[in-house]
C-alpha cells in the first residue's frame, strides 16, 4: 500500500535541533497533526519526539486522537505546588483504556497515605499482587485484614503465627490437625493416600 500524501502538510520550522511539522506523515502512515521532534545529535541514539496523532485506528491501537512522547532520557512531570488539599497536583484518567506502568528498574509510590481501590463488580473489583521472589509487608503500626468470605493462607514449606504476648484463634469451630492427631481431617482415609487434610493439600496444589 502507497504511503498516504497529505496536502495539507506544513513544516513550520527546522533548525539543527528540532522540527516542528503539521500534518506529519510518519513511516506507518499515521498522520500526525502535530510533531516535534529533536535532532539526531540532540536526542541520542534513541528517537526524540512528541507527537499528536489525527488518524489511524483508535480501537486496537489507541492512535487516532492518542498522543506520544518518546524520547531516550528522563521524563519528569511536576506540577502541584500550589493546589490547595484535596486538589489533585497531577490528575491521570485512562478513561476505557487500561492503565499500564512498566520499567525494568524500580516502580517506588511514596505518599502521606495511599489507596488502592478496585471498584468494579461481577467479575472484576480484584487487586492481585504476584511477586517471583518475595512478598514483604511491615508497619509500625498493625496490619488488619477483613473478607466477608473466607480468607485462606497456603504455604508450600512451613507457616507461623507468632505473637510476642498473646495469640488468639476464635471461631464457631476451631480444628488444629498434625499428622499425629486421629481426630476429623487428620483421620487416614485409604492406604497409601494419608489423612484428608493431605488430601485436600495436594488437590489445592493442583487449582
Amino acid at each position: 500500500m502507497a504511503k498516504p500524501v497529505n496536502k495539507y502538510y506544513h513544516k513550520i520550522s527546522e533548525t539543527p535541533d528540532a522540527a516542528v511539522e503539521l500534518g506529519k506523515i510518519n513511516s506507518d502512515g499515521i498522520n500526525s497533526a502535530f510533531k516535534v521532534t529533536c535532532s539526531e545529535e540532540g536526542g541520542g541514539i534513541k528517537p526524540h519526539y512528541f507527537q499528536m496523532d489525527k488518524s489511524g485506528d483508535s480501537l486496537t491501537k489507541g492512535r487516532k486522537g492518542g498522543t506520544i512522547a518518546r524520547g531516550g532520557g528522563s521524563f519528569q512531570v511536576r506540577h502541584g505546588d500550589y493546589v490547595a488539599e484535596g486538589i489533585p497536583g497531577v490528575y491521570i484518567d485512562s478513561g476505557n483504556g487500561d492503565l499500564v506502568l512498566i520499567s525494568e528498574g524500580r516502580i517506588r509510590i511514596i505518599a502521606e497515605d495511599i489507596d488502592l481501590i478496585a471498584s468494579g463488580a461481577a467479575q472484576n473489583g480484584n487487586i492481585n499482587i504476584n511477586a517471583s521472589t518475595k512478598i514483604n509487608v511491615s508497619s509500625n503500626g498493625g496490619i488488619a485484614m477483613n473478607a466477608t468470605e473466607d480468607i485462606v493462607m497456603v504455604a508450600q514449606v512451613g507457616a507461623w503465627l507468632e505473637g510476642q504476648n498473646s495469640v488468639y484463634v476464635c471461631g464457631k469451630d476451631v480444628e488444629v490437625v498434625d499428622g499425629a492427631t486421629s481426630f476429623k481431617g487428620s483421620t487416614g482415609i485409604i492406604p497409601g493416600i494419608g489423612t484428608i487434610e493431605e488430601l485436600k493439600r495436594a488437590i489445592r496444589s493442583l487449582v
